[in-house]
């Protein structure tokens, strides 16, 4: 997991409250991996992945999760997506177990080398994201990020992030911004 996916639950946590309970696909923690419950602190959490490690509390493929039809509230999933083969699935799957109003945050990478865990599959643009989110009534979209040091030097404190997303749904297709920045 990259840094800047790390920034992006960061800033969903805060700025959003998502609701309970929080289910994260894909929450095996790789070397050196971040655990993201600790962005999450005292609301209910729970990790599935289909290969049992670190971070995991219960075993399900993403596309059948085995899990009871809207009885959650918080979907997350962080670079996960380019490792599923049957996206589609996985994406009904989320749709079945989320609440009404509930919310969901996937992230991917175009940039990044094909890498195994155990397979890599695909790379999304932003229009792929979008249409997977179809169902969902206000979507981020786009993210756009500033980075205002040296990728190497991020670790240092200090080092200014800017995020900014725009929010659309189906009744104002402009959206709004919303901006958050460390």
């Amino acid at each position: 997991m990259r840094e800047i996916d790390v920034f992006l639950v960061h800033q969903f946590s805060e700025c959003f409250r998502p609701p309970e309970p929080i289910l994260e696909i894909g929450s095996r923690l790789l070397e050196n991996g971040t655990d993201l419950r600790k962005f999450f602190r005292g609301k209910t959490y729970f990790g599935t992945d289909f290969i049992s490690g670190n971070g995991v509390d219960q075993l399900h493929d993403a596309s059948c999760l085995g899990i009871r039809a809207g009885s959650i509230g918080t979907v997350v999933s962080v670079s996960t997506i380019e490792h599923v083969f049957k996206i589609s699935e996985m994406f009904n799957e989320v749709f079945r177990v989320l609440k009404p109003n509930g919310a969901v945050l996937v992230s991917s990478h175009m940039d990044f080398g094909i890498h195994g865990y155990p397979s890599d599959y695909w790379r999304f643009t932003p229009e792929a994201i979008s249409l997977l989110l179809g169902p969902c009534k206000a979507k981020i979209v786009r993210v756009r990020v500033r980075i205002q040091d040296h990728a190497s030097r991020l670790r240092r404190k200090g080092a200014a992030i800017s995020l900014t997303a725009r929010v659309t749904d189906s009744s104002n297709e402009k959206g709004a911004k919303r901006r958050s920045e460390i």
